[in-house]
């Protein structure tokens, strides 16, 4: 018989079993090392005892691994193991997180979906969840700049993203913001174009994952030479960003421009108890 009850307790490496067979047919490649998987755990603030789990037996089925920051729940993953599919185990999960959530006072519960995955958008807006922002993707595998360090771009503390985002004018996703950032602070490195004391740009990469984590740029200039020095530097063979908001013209236009090429897209969805 089916039953549901939080994480407490089950080990990381359980979890990440269920969740590489769980995400073995999903549409995009999801197949990160166990020293990743737990590095996402971190990043995005997973929380135990607010995650939901379906058991059959002893053995875990389905999970749904929920994070919260300043007051609000995020859903960082959901799945189910393939051959326990099609007995409504998300739906029932989905529902125990939402009840923890009220319980919680939490002020909102987010989360973020493929555009293409239909079924599981259809869930989430049968549940109540709205749509927030449309994210876009990208990836890099030929520049359209050449690599050239720039005596404009310095090295910043990590922590000094915590300023830089101030100054963005669509704010990060979950999984992008400062608390993920700063929560593996070692893994990420973070660049600022400066004229004179003046910052008109900055940039946080993840040099181990070739990912570009936050951007802001005031001028095409500043952002063209952050990207130029990043790749003279890393010599990257691909580099990839995900969950741009898509009414930042200004910065999709750039990564076009250095040649980045749109990989998928997603929603950002978001439930207000």
């Amino acid at each position: 018989m089916m039953h549901y009850q939080n994480l407490n307790g089950v080990s990381v490496e359980t979890i990440y079993a269920t969740f590489l067979d769980a995400f073995s047919d999903y549409a995009l490649p999801m197949k990160p090392s166990l020293d990743a998987f737990q590095k996402m755990l971190v990043g995005k603030g997973f929380h135990a005892d607010i995650s939901v789990g379906a058991f059959c037996g002893t053995d875990l089925v389905g999970f749904i691994l929920n994070a919260e920051r300043e007051n609000n729940f995020y859903n960082l993953g959901t799945g189910v193991k393939v051959a326990f599919r099609a007995q409504k185990i998300a739906s029932k999960m989905l529902d125990a997180s939402i009840r923890t959530l009220k319980e919680r006072g939490a002020a909102a519960y987010v989360l973020e979906v493929l555009q293409e995955n239909r079924k599981a958008f259809a869930l989430y807006e049968q549940k109540g969840f709205q749509v927030a922002r449309r994210f876009l993707c990208f990836r890099l595998d030929a520049p359209q700049v050449q690599p050239q360090l720039s005596t404009h771009v310095t090295t910043e503390a990590v922590d000094q993203v915590a300023n830089f985002e101030t100054t963005l004018e669509f704010p990060p996703s979950w999984q992008n913001n400062q608390h993920a950032i700063l929560a593996l602070r070692g893994d990420f490195q973070c660049f600022a174009y400066r004229k004179g004391e003046e910052v008109l740009g900055y940039a946080v990469i993840n040099p181990t994952s070739q990912s570009l984590v936050q951007m802001g740029a005031q001028t095409k200039k500043a952002g063209a030479a952050l990207l130029a020095h990043i790749l003279a530097l890393f010599a990257f063979e691909t580099l990839s960003t995900i969950n741009v908001d898509a009414r930042n013209e200004s910065l999709i236009q750039l990564l076009t421009e250095v040649g980045f090429v749109r990989t998928f897209e997603q929603y950002e969805m978001l439930f207000n108890p």
